[in-house]
């Protein structure tokens, strides 16, 4: 089937990141979505129509696409019975199945929204000022909220064993985030003879210039070229350095005594213990104030461009 004619599909460009030519078929929340390889659960679900992804937290109100880059609670799923994750990061894969949470009887129609009409006699903290005394009245108010303001299930049945790493590294030179300032970065102190980790929480290297179509002038050593080409050929020169050791969908959490770098790596944890430190994470776009801003529709320009 040829899902490329489907509204929601934008049409090819430069920029892209699927696999036109290869379909992958999967489940949300019964019904068959059908995506290309290198889609995220989020981005073939919008294409497919499906512009509510969760309700908020309290007050049950739709949400939809906002960030696109898994830094915002906007479209937190259940795949394969985990909770809580992160569906416009999480790629699709053949056979797996998706099911949204914290709405019933489903996403569009929200019995719980009503919530949403009583927002003016239930300000922040309601529940532990209003039903917090007398201790019986607590006891039987707060199983109900949880189950309400819940955001996924525990699953009965339990998980495949998951193994967990745990590994020390040494380096010369640290750099945190893999756009083109940490990528440069990367390259002139591998240049000089460091041994460089350079950590970054996306799947490939590039930061925003890899949605960038936009023609580049002035960069050294390069002639005018677009955006996106501009972190290819950065993220080329990475992988043909021998002294850059590349992280790539892990997350430096913290930095502590000695230079050392607590880093996420998705199946397990990394310890990173630097020299020298370079932060190059770069911005993040903070969302207008206006009413309404949180409801599906309103998405930050960089997640749109994503």
């Amino acid at each position: 089937m040829d899902i490329s004619s489907v509204p929601g599909r934008m049409d090819a460009r430069p920029t892209q990141v699927i696999d036109r030519s290869r379909v992958v078929e999967f489940q949300f929340n019964g019904r068959r979505i059908q995506a290309y390889e290198g889609d995220t659960v989020s981005s073939a679900l919008y294409a497919s129509g499906v512009r509510i992804h969760s309700r908020s937290f309290k007050y049950h109100r739709p949400r939809g696409l906002l960030c696109v880059a898994g830094r915002c609670p906007n479209c937190l799923m259940t795949v394969d019975e985990v909770p809580n994750v992160r569906a416009c990061v999480e790629p699709v894969r053949e056979g797996i199945s998706v099911r949204h949470q914290n709405a019933w009887p489903s996403l569009d129609h929200d019995i719980l929204a009503v919530i949403d009409k009583l927002d003016r006699v239930l300000p922040v903290g309601f529940y532990y000022k209003t039903f917090h005394t007398p201790k019986l009245f607590w006891d039987v108010a707060r199983p109900i909220m949880r189950r309400v303001a819940g955001l996924g299930s525990v699953p009965d049945a339990a998980l495949p064993e998951v193994h967990l790493s745990h590994e020390h590294r040494h380096a010369d030179v640290a750099v945190v985030g893999g756009g083109a300032a940490g990528m440069s970065a990367a390259i002139v102190a591998a240049g000089a003879g460091a041994r460089v980790t350079l950590i970054d929480d996306q799947p490939t290297l590039g930061g925003y210039l890899q949605t960038d179509p936009r023609t580049r002038v002035g960069l050294p050593d390069m002639p005018p070229t677009p955006g996106h080409q501009v972190a290819g050929r950065l993220a080329e020169e990475v992988a043909a350095s021998g002294n850059v050791d590349v992280l790539s969908g892990a997350t430096a959490f913290g930095h502590y005594e000695g230079n050392l770098i607590g880093i996420d790596s998705g199946d397990g944890m990394v310890k990173v213990r630097a020299k020298q430190v370079v932060y190059a994470t770069g911005s993040y776009e903070v969302p207008l104030a206006f009413d309404r801003n949180d409801l599906p529709g309103v998405m930050l320009s960089t997640g749109a461009q994503r």
